[in-house]
């Protein structure tokens, strides 16, 4: 049975939804600006043998707003501990997808003793060569159709951030659209039912883009000068990396060098999976996640 409730942490109030019983392990979603519903019930199968935790971070979603200064991601880390302790949690894992590896990351260098397990899922180690792997994947593209998706989804984004300051509401709409041309590239392996399921899933969820606009630039800035692909070779709890070998945000080769770096890490590059791999692959997922904290 899902439960949810609020639960006060530094400076905040963030929203929560508990389900399942077992080993605690938070979900932490990524996108700045986005929340928990990016999820849907995908992940849930994980609720057989695990208490699923999730949360909308600080300043989103659900969760009280706040001023942009006091979202970060070594705030957001801080946040998953004082979770923990308030809902008196001896021992817990901490699953981040996307931009919630880097708060996962975060915690497991700043905090080793905090979380028991790290699963990463679908993220980078820092923002270096992001940008030119993006425009790399898209220059790639020769399905003009996908083309003219892509430019779309390009134009769609532009007009969002011209609009965010002064119509707020427009831009969240213009932003989500964006996103519905990508996910045709994006979900290439997805039959007409799957398909159908996710989008309806993105409509339910609802993003905003002045925390996406005011908040990227900062936190991109504070996860390049952490240094944190540096610090991996410090981190002593077992790593699951998960990866799609059709992510086009972010680079697998840099799950390799993730794997590579990390002494205590375990590497799977999912087949026919992309940038939202529990989408398409929540089984072997959650197969990979039971393996590595309950076998």
């Amino acid at each position: 049975m899902r439960k949810s409730f609020y639960v006060d942490v530094s400076k905040t109030r963030l929203y929560v939804e508990t389900i399942g019983e077992g080993y605690p392990l938070f979900i932490v979603h990524g996108g700045i600006g986005f929340n928990m519903k990016i999820f849907g019930d995908y992940l849930d199968i994980l609720a057989k043998n695990f208490k699923l935790i999730y949360f909308d971070q600080r300043g989103q979603g659900k969760s009280d707003k706040i001023a942009m200064d006091e979202i970060t991601l070594e705030n957001v880390a801080e946040d998953i501990v004082e979770l923990a302790n308030k809902l008196d949690l001896k021992q817990y894992a901490v699953l981040g997808h996307s931009l919630g590896g880097f708060v996962a990351l975060t915690l497991a260098v700043n905090k080793p003793e905090a979380a028991s397990h790290i699963i990463l899922l679908n993220t980078v180690p820092n923002l270096v060569g992001r940008n030119e792997y993006i425009k790399k994947c898209n220059n790639e593209v020769k399905d003009p159709e996908m083309i003219k998706n892509l430019e779309k989804a390009s134009a769609l984004r532009f007009k969002s951030f011209e609009l965010y300051q002064v119509d707020l509401e427009k831009a969240n709409d213009l932003f989500h659209e964006s996103y519905k041309y990508t996910f045709k590239r994006e979900f290439i392996h997805l039959n007409d039912s799957e398909r159908k399921k996710w989008l309806k899933v993105w409509d339910e969820f609802k993003l905003d883009t002045n925390v996406t606009f005011r908040c990227w630039g900062k936190l991109a800035a504070e996860y390049d000068l952490d240094d944190l692909e540096r610090r991996l070779k410090q981190i002593k709890v077992p790593v699951l990396i998960i990866s799609g070998e059709n992510d086009f945000n972010c680079d697998p080769k840099r799950s390799i060098d993730m794997n590579e770096l990390i002494p205590n890490s375990k590497l799977y590059i999912l087949e026919k999976a992309g940038h939202y791999s529990y989408v398409e692959k929540p089984k072997e997922i959650a197969k990979y996640i039971k393996d590595i904290i309950i076998n």
